[in-house]
Protein backbone atom coordinates (compact mmCIF):
# COMPACT_ATOMS: atom_id res chain seq x y z
CA UNK A 1 0.00 0.00 0.00
CA UNK A 2 1.03 3.66 -0.94
CA UNK A 3 1.24 4.70 3.04
CA UNK A 4 1.97 1.62 4.31
CA UNK A 5 0.34 -0.31 7.05
CA UNK A 6 1.49 1.48 9.88
CA UNK A 7 -0.51 5.02 8.46
CA UNK A 8 -3.32 3.36 7.77
CA UNK A 9 -3.23 1.51 11.95
CA UNK A 10 -2.80 5.20 13.10
CA UNK A 11 -5.92 6.38 10.89
CA UNK A 12 -7.67 3.81 12.51
CA UNK A 13 -6.91 4.71 16.06
CA UNK A 14 -7.91 8.35 14.64
CA UNK A 15 -11.30 7.18 13.12
CA UNK A 16 -12.10 5.78 16.56
CA UNK A 17 -10.49 8.64 18.82
CA UNK A 18 -13.02 10.46 17.21
CA UNK A 19 -16.07 8.61 16.75
CA UNK A 20 -16.31 9.48 13.30
CA UNK A 21 -15.21 7.40 9.92
CA UNK A 22 -12.39 9.39 8.89
CA UNK A 23 -11.56 7.77 5.41
CA UNK A 24 -15.15 9.05 4.65
CA UNK A 25 -13.86 12.69 5.16
CA UNK A 26 -16.44 13.89 6.93
CA UNK A 27 -14.75 17.14 7.93
CA UNK A 28 -14.57 18.00 3.92
CA UNK A 29 -11.61 20.25 2.45
CA UNK A 30 -10.77 21.34 6.07
CA UNK A 31 -9.50 18.48 6.23
CA UNK A 32 -7.20 17.97 3.65
CA UNK A 33 -4.00 16.61 3.78
CA UNK A 34 -1.54 16.84 0.66
CA UNK A 35 0.74 13.53 0.00
CA UNK A 36 4.46 14.09 -0.11
CA UNK A 37 4.28 13.37 -3.90
CA UNK A 38 1.55 16.66 -3.94
CA UNK A 39 3.97 19.20 -3.04
CA UNK A 40 3.32 21.61 -5.88
CA UNK A 41 -0.20 21.55 -4.54
CA UNK A 42 0.92 23.08 -1.19
CA UNK A 43 4.38 25.05 0.56
CA UNK A 44 3.60 22.18 3.47
CA UNK A 45 2.98 18.86 1.88
CA UNK A 46 2.64 15.38 4.16
CA UNK A 47 1.33 14.19 7.42
CA UNK A 48 3.15 14.35 10.52
CA UNK A 49 6.40 16.13 11.76
CA UNK A 50 8.58 17.09 8.71
CA UNK A 51 12.39 17.85 9.94
CA UNK A 52 15.90 17.17 9.68
CA UNK A 53 18.61 16.15 11.36
CA UNK A 54 21.18 19.01 11.93
CA UNK A 55 25.09 18.54 12.83
CA UNK A 56 27.07 20.51 15.21
CA UNK A 57 27.23 23.81 14.47
CA UNK A 58 27.45 27.28 15.99
CA UNK A 59 24.91 30.30 16.34
CA UNK A 60 27.14 33.68 16.17
CA UNK A 61 25.83 37.13 17.94
CA UNK A 62 28.51 39.62 16.79
CA UNK A 63 28.34 43.03 18.32
CA UNK A 64 26.15 45.78 16.36
CA UNK A 65 25.41 42.91 12.99
CA UNK A 66 22.91 40.38 12.01
CA UNK A 67 22.83 37.49 13.74
CA UNK A 68 24.49 34.13 11.93
CA UNK A 69 25.15 29.91 12.35
CA UNK A 70 28.20 28.79 11.20
CA UNK A 71 29.99 25.38 10.72
CA UNK A 72 31.52 24.19 14.18
CA UNK A 73 34.89 23.95 12.60
CA UNK A 74 34.86 27.65 12.09
CA UNK A 75 34.42 28.48 16.37
CA UNK A 76 37.83 29.34 17.23
CA UNK A 77 37.80 32.31 14.07
CA UNK A 78 35.44 34.44 15.95
CA UNK A 79 36.84 36.81 19.34
CA UNK A 80 35.57 36.45 22.32
CA UNK A 81 35.79 40.56 23.15
CA UNK A 82 33.70 40.78 19.38
CA UNK A 83 31.25 37.83 19.41
CA UNK A 84 28.76 36.04 21.23
CA UNK A 85 29.24 32.15 20.36
CA UNK A 86 26.70 29.53 20.94
CA UNK A 87 27.30 26.08 20.57
CA UNK A 88 24.64 24.26 18.96
CA UNK A 89 24.20 20.59 19.14
CA UNK A 90 23.02 17.81 16.72
CA UNK A 91 19.35 17.17 17.21
CA UNK A 92 15.74 16.85 14.99
CA UNK A 93 15.16 19.92 12.99
CA UNK A 94 11.13 20.22 12.59
CA UNK A 95 10.36 22.35 9.93
CA UNK A 96 6.87 21.67 10.29
CA UNK A 97 3.97 19.67 11.45
CA UNK A 98 0.70 18.55 9.81
CA UNK A 99 -1.74 16.77 11.76
CA UNK A 100 -5.47 16.72 12.35
CA UNK A 101 -7.38 18.21 15.67
CA UNK A 102 -8.58 16.30 18.33
CA UNK A 103 -9.44 18.24 20.75
CA UNK A 104 -8.07 21.36 23.15
CA UNK A 105 -6.87 20.67 27.10
CA UNK A 106 -6.68 23.62 29.68
CA UNK A 107 -3.54 23.59 31.51
CA UNK A 108 -3.53 24.06 35.20
CA UNK A 109 -2.97 27.64 36.31
CA UNK A 110 -2.38 28.87 33.31
CA UNK A 111 -4.39 30.63 30.55
CA UNK A 112 -2.64 28.74 27.49
CA UNK A 113 -3.68 25.15 26.04
CA UNK A 114 -2.88 21.64 24.98
CA UNK A 115 -3.07 20.95 21.40
CA UNK A 116 -4.12 17.75 20.65
CA UNK A 117 -3.33 16.28 17.25
CA UNK A 118 -3.14 13.14 15.14
CA UNK A 119 -1.03 12.04 12.52
CA UNK A 120 1.47 9.43 11.14
CA UNK A 121 3.88 10.41 14.66
CA UNK A 122 0.76 9.53 16.75
CA UNK A 123 -1.22 11.19 18.72
CA UNK A 124 0.95 14.31 20.04
CA UNK A 125 0.10 17.32 22.07
CA UNK A 126 1.54 20.81 21.44
CA UNK A 127 1.52 24.08 23.47
CA UNK A 128 -0.69 27.30 22.02
CA UNK A 129 0.52 30.73 24.00
CA UNK A 130 -1.87 32.82 23.96
CA UNK A 131 -0.16 35.99 25.29
CA UNK A 132 2.91 38.16 25.39
CA UNK A 133 5.14 38.97 23.09
CA UNK A 134 6.38 34.84 22.50
CA UNK A 135 2.41 34.22 21.59
CA UNK A 136 1.42 31.73 19.19
CA UNK A 137 0.44 32.96 15.50
CA UNK A 138 -2.28 32.58 12.91
CA UNK A 139 -2.04 32.13 9.03
CA UNK A 140 -4.42 30.87 6.38
CA UNK A 141 -3.85 28.94 3.45
CA UNK A 142 -5.56 29.12 0.53
CA UNK A 143 -6.08 25.04 -0.81
CA UNK A 144 -8.62 25.23 -3.61
CA UNK A 145 -6.82 26.90 -5.93
CA UNK A 146 -4.29 23.86 -7.70
CA UNK A 147 -4.48 25.11 -11.15
CA UNK A 148 -0.86 27.70 -10.28
CA UNK A 149 1.50 27.06 -7.78
CA UNK A 150 1.48 30.78 -6.51
CA UNK A 151 -2.05 30.59 -5.41
CA UNK A 152 -1.75 28.33 -3.28
CA UNK A 153 0.19 30.79 -0.84
CA UNK A 154 -0.21 31.58 3.09
CA UNK A 155 -2.11 34.50 3.73
CA UNK A 156 -1.92 36.45 6.98
CA UNK A 157 -5.03 36.02 9.22
CA UNK A 158 -5.69 39.69 9.39
CA UNK A 159 -5.43 41.73 6.35
CA UNK A 160 -1.84 43.56 7.25
CA UNK A 161 -0.25 41.18 8.86
CA UNK A 162 -0.43 37.87 11.01
CA UNK A 163 -1.99 37.92 14.04
CA UNK A 164 -2.27 36.29 17.98
CA UNK A 165 -4.22 33.20 18.48
CA UNK A 166 -6.96 34.17 20.46
CA UNK A 167 -9.37 31.61 22.58
CA UNK A 168 -12.12 32.90 20.21
CA UNK A 169 -10.52 31.74 16.96
CA UNK A 170 -9.17 28.25 18.98
CA UNK A 171 -12.96 27.57 20.40
CA UNK A 172 -15.16 28.91 17.73
CA UNK A 173 -13.07 28.21 14.64
CA UNK A 174 -11.34 25.12 14.95
CA UNK A 175 -12.93 21.82 14.40
CA UNK A 176 -11.97 18.32 15.28
CA UNK A 177 -10.64 16.87 11.64
CA UNK A 178 -9.32 20.35 10.61
CA UNK A 179 -6.27 19.81 9.03
CA UNK A 180 -3.53 22.27 10.19
CA UNK A 181 0.30 23.09 9.83
CA UNK A 182 2.18 23.85 12.99
CA UNK A 183 5.62 25.33 12.92
CA UNK A 184 7.69 25.37 16.53
CA UNK A 185 9.27 28.50 18.64
CA UNK A 186 13.05 27.79 18.75
CA UNK A 187 14.93 27.91 22.06
CA UNK A 188 18.81 28.00 21.49
CA UNK A 189 20.61 25.59 21.63
CA UNK A 190 17.33 23.36 20.96
CA UNK A 191 15.36 23.95 17.42
CA UNK A 192 12.07 23.52 19.79
CA UNK A 193 11.00 25.42 23.13
CA UNK A 194 9.63 23.50 25.26
CA UNK A 195 7.46 23.72 28.49
CA UNK A 196 7.57 22.50 32.21
CA UNK A 197 6.45 19.24 30.78
CA UNK A 198 8.32 18.79 27.65
CA UNK A 199 5.58 19.72 25.54
CA UNK A 200 6.89 21.77 22.59
CA UNK A 201 5.41 25.65 21.79
CA UNK A 202 3.34 26.30 18.66
CA UNK A 203 4.97 29.65 16.78
CA UNK A 204 2.52 29.56 13.91
CA UNK A 205 -0.73 27.73 13.26
CA UNK A 206 -1.66 27.76 9.57
CA UNK A 207 -5.00 26.40 8.92
CA UNK A 208 -6.62 25.51 5.69
CA UNK A 209 -9.72 27.17 3.72
CA UNK A 210 -10.38 26.82 0.69
CA UNK A 211 -10.92 30.05 -0.54
CA UNK A 212 -8.59 30.94 1.95
CA UNK A 213 -8.56 35.24 3.58
CA UNK A 214 -12.18 35.81 1.98
CA UNK A 215 -13.56 32.54 3.74
CA UNK A 216 -12.02 33.41 7.01
CA UNK A 217 -13.36 36.75 6.77
CA UNK A 218 -16.88 35.54 6.31
CA UNK A 219 -16.45 32.90 9.41
CA UNK A 220 -15.82 35.99 11.25
CA UNK A 221 -18.49 38.16 9.70
CA UNK A 222 -21.30 35.27 10.35
CA UNK A 223 -20.64 34.94 13.69
CA UNK A 224 -20.50 38.85 14.19
CA UNK A 225 -17.49 38.90 15.73
CA UNK A 226 -13.74 40.46 15.19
Amino acid sequence: MKWGYGFLLVLMLCSIWWGYPFAKNRFSERGTIYQSDEGYLSPYPGYGRVSEEVGEHIFVNPEGEPVFFDQIQNKDKYQSDKYEVMVIPAQEKVRYIVGSVLHLQKIAGSEDEYLWLCSTSGTERYRISYAGQEASVVAIERINSRDKIEKNMVEAATPASVGAIGKEVMHKRIKRGDSIVLTLQWELPRYSKQDERGVETIEMMILRRGRGMAEWREEIEQEGGK
